[in-house]
């Protein structure tokens, strides 16, 4: 049941967006959670009202994400969104305050905090008593933390996840968690904190934004970093990404993610590089493998994602395995190296 709202702008603050949710998910589980992205509607507009009306009717908390372009944000007329009667953010928070639900404005990406008198513009007076958060890029953690304290004070509770499971030491599991989506934060944690490698084996990184910035600071430090994404010309990409298509009505999560990942790599490659005032150690390849698990090695430890048939695209499991001289960190390691050497990988150039 959905007890926490999540109401934000799309063209404002879409990645830091993904990443609150990643965390209020780890805290509180995805079930918990209602963003209009995880919607399952169809038809016209009034259908995703209709949609946002029920979540709303069922949630406790609403956290509105405020980034600097929420006032500002217009239409295809020119019109100010949020004076628009009709505008989605505004029709949200509107319901909400009907209803009394808690609210916990969010400011991010160094905005400020809306004034009283920009609030009553838009007949939204009410959020200008209301307590608000802010979210800072090099305190998210901690910030987040206060969020997650404020969410368990309004009467939601936290669920409950195996977090030290340790099977056998010499195999090298030391966690299972309930999946990969709600555990990026932990795995961002990790790449932000790398000091040797991180090698990366998957299908494509359909969380690129999430990862990004952690990404970037262990590239500049001259952390060495590996790609292994599936190549977009093979069939089993272009099976997966018509099944992605016909499932969601885009190609969002298809072989248009691999090139997308491509771009940003090079990107990457290029900004480490001007600030390491050398070639950054970042590597990508595409492989010609059929995927059943995805791979991320940082230092000694590997994430271990198994995609299930049915939900393979959100709802992976993870294991955690710590040392590559155990049993399992020990395969991990050589299954990337037997993928990264095989003659049917393609060395992906990134300085063109």
């Amino acid at each position: 049941m959905h007890e926490i709202f999540i109401s934000y702008r799309h063209i404002d603050t879409i990645a830091i967006t993904g990443r609150i949710y990643d965390w209020v998910a780890r805290a509180f589980g995805n079930d918990a959670i209602f963003r209009d992205v995880n919607a399952t509607y169809l038809g016209e507009s009034n259908e995703l009202i209709k949609t946002i009306h029920s979540a709303l009717d069922m949630c406790k908390v609403m956290l509105i994400i405020i980034g600097k372009n929420w006032l500002s944000a217009k239409n295809e007329n020119g019109q100010e969104r949020l004076s628009d009667p009709e505008d989605l953010v505004r029709q949200e928070i509107n319901y909400a305050l009907k209803r009394s639900i808690i609210i916990i404005p969010i400011i991010v990406d160094g905005a400020n905090r809306p004034s009283k008198s920009k609030f009553r513009e838009f007949g939204l007076e009410e959020l200008d008593n209301k307590l608000s958060k802010e979210i800072r890029h090099d305190h998210f953690e901690q910030d987040m933390e206060d969020v997650i304290r404020q969410i368990k004070a309004a009467g939601i509770h936290p669920i409950h996840r195996v977090e030290t499971l340790r099977i056998d030491s010499n195999i090298g599991i030391i966690g299972a968690y309930r999946n990969f989506t709600t555990d990026s934060a932990m795995i961002i944690q990790y790449i932000e904190n790398a000091k040797r490698e991180i090698n990366i084996l998957i299908t494509w990184i359909s969380n690129w934004e999430l990862i990004e910035e952690s990404l970037s600071k262990a590239a500049s430090r001259g952390v060495s970093i590996r790609f292994l994404l599936i190549d977009p010309t093979t069939s089993f990409a272009q099976e997966r990404s018509k099944e992605l298509e016909g499932r969601t009505g885009s190609n969002e999560y298809g072989t248009d993610k691999v090139r997308y990942n491509t771009t940003c790599i090079k990107q990457l490659y290029k900004n480490a590089s001007q600030k390491l005032g050398y070639p950054a150690r970042i590597s990508l390849r595409y492989h010609a493998s059929r995927p059943s698990v995805a791979i991320y090695s940082i230092d000694d430890y590997h994430f271990l994602g198994f995609f299930l048939q049915a939900e393979r695209m959100v709802r992976a499991p993870i294991l955690a395995v710590q040392n590559n001289e155990t049993a399992l960190g020990s395969l991990l390691t050589k299954e990337f190296d037997l993928v990264w050497n095989k003659e049917t990988t393609i060395d992906i150039h990134l300085d063109t």
